[in-house]
């Protein structure tokens, strides 16, 4: 996630074990948080995810099992998908030593908390209303 706009901070979860897979489990890993929690509002998260926006942790990826495809996103970001159910990943960056795994890939999703987002001026305008509290909250039934 390195953009001109952010700088990485100590997060109080680094160094939490976190796994995960992706959605038809033939992709599973295991990771340690090294901080940051970034949502992103960029055109290309937003295209790689097919939502508003994609939310990433900061880890350094451990063990994994299974076999992933690859997209070169820009000159500098690998992204790396399942290529039996397309599940978005991770973000490998050539410039850094750790990855971004996408939080809805986690074993434990709720355990994130995010520090902050990128790239707000591409933010959809239904992402806007989200936050503001404008829709109406439907239940699962």
């Amino acid at each position: 996630m390195t953009a001109g706009d952010v700088s990485p901070k100590s997060h109080e979860g680094a160094g939490i074990k976190l796994t995960g897979e992706c959605l038809c489990g033939a992709v599973r890993y295991t990771a340690q948080s090294a901080g940051e929690v970034t949502h992103c509002h960029c055109r290309m998260c937003q295209r790689a995810t097919g939502a508003g926006f994609a939310t990433w942790i900061r880890a350094r990826l451990l063990d994994s099992i299974g076999r992933v495809a690859c997209f070169r996103s820009s000159d500098k970001v690998l992204r790396k998908f399942c290529p039996t159910c397309g599940s978005s990943l991770m973000m490998d960056y050539d410039d850094e030593d750790v990855v971004w795994l996408a939080i809805g890939s986690l074993d434990t999703p709720e355990a994130v908390t995010p520090d902050n987002s990128i790239w707000t001026e591409a933010r959809l305008p239904c992402v806007s209303a989200v936050d503001a509290g404008l829709l109406t909250q439907l239940k699962e039934s």
